[in-house]
């Protein structure tokens, strides 16, 4: 796909899902599951893993790593006005690694390093806003502090914010989808000729501007592909305006909320 549609297309990067070992099932969440560090899971191994890799970067697409770190067992999530709970305890019963430990922040650093010697350039770290902002640039700082992005999901009167995670890389924007799509799917299209920070976003440096994505896109997205020339449109004024780093969604049809990838590809010339 690298050779054929991504890289002829323009793209610069695709963000992949986690290529650690995972729990086994047919649901597409399965693959945020990790039970190792091994580089083996339905997708390929680990060799199959670093031909991609190095497949992708000379067509011109460089591997965007999708990661997540969670294994253990802890009490559960239950108050966002709670810094404490928020970080320290499981999020919807998935365990939780003790960021703050050393040898955590070293185990992880590791994985990821190993993952760049492999050529990825970057990584998208999923739930930032559960892992303490400074524990979490120790996990970095020892994978060689890596170009990554954090998905911190903000909602009013959390104890937890996205300001907080700037000193690490850039931030998951998700006002941009939201604000975006509710113009093309009501109307007010007129009005974006000055959309950007003042309309209440963070600042264009440190975000990741995106119409949907994985989560979103099976139920709190304004737009998805199932929108059809409004979501198109929506998405072409996103990437043609000049707030933030753009990311775009790739994705498949699906029926029901659980169900996962198809076996063949989904891009059309």
């Amino acid at each position: 796909e690298c050779e054929t549609f991504l890289g002829p297309k323009g793209f610069g990067a695709v963000q992949v899902s986690p290529a650690m070992e995972q729990i086994q099932g047919d649901a597409w969440w399965t693959s945020y599951q990790p039970v190792s560090y091994k580089l083996q899971n339905r997708l390929g191994s680990e060799s199959e893993f670093e031909s991609m890799v190095a497949t992708c970067k000379k067509a011109g697409v460089k591997d965007f790593h999708h990661n997540q770190n969670d294994q253990g067992s802890n009490c559960a999530v239950n108050n966002y006005q709670d810094k404490w709970n928020v970080q320290h305890c499981d999020l919807v019963g998935l365990p939780d690694l003790d960021t703050s430990s050393n040898y955590v922040q070293t185990t992880i650093g590791n994985y990821l390093k190993h993952l760049s010697d492999l050529g990825v350039a970057g990584f998208r770290v999923d739930a930032s806003k559960h892992m303490d902002d400074n524990e979490l640039a120790g996990i970095l700082s020892h994978a060689g502090n890596p170009f990554n992005y954090q998905e911190v999901i903000e909602g009013a009167g959390e104890a937890v914010h996205a300001s907080s995670y700037y000193h690490n890389g850039q931030v998951t924007e998700f006002g941009v989808g939201s604000q975006i799509g509710m113009k093309f799917k009501n109307g007010g299209v007129q009005y974006l000729s000055t959309f950007g920070q003042s309309w209440g976003l963070m600042p264009s440096d440190d975000a990741i501007a995106f119409m949907d994505n994985h989560d979103s896109q099976r139920g709190s997205a304004t737009l998805t592909y199932k929108d059809g020339d409004k979501y198109f449109a929506a998405t072409a004024f996103m990437m043609a305006w000049t707030y933030g780093h753009v990311r775009v969604m790739s994705s498949y049809y699906f029926g029901s909320n659980d169900q996962g990838p198809p076996n063949s590809a989904v891009h059309y010339d």
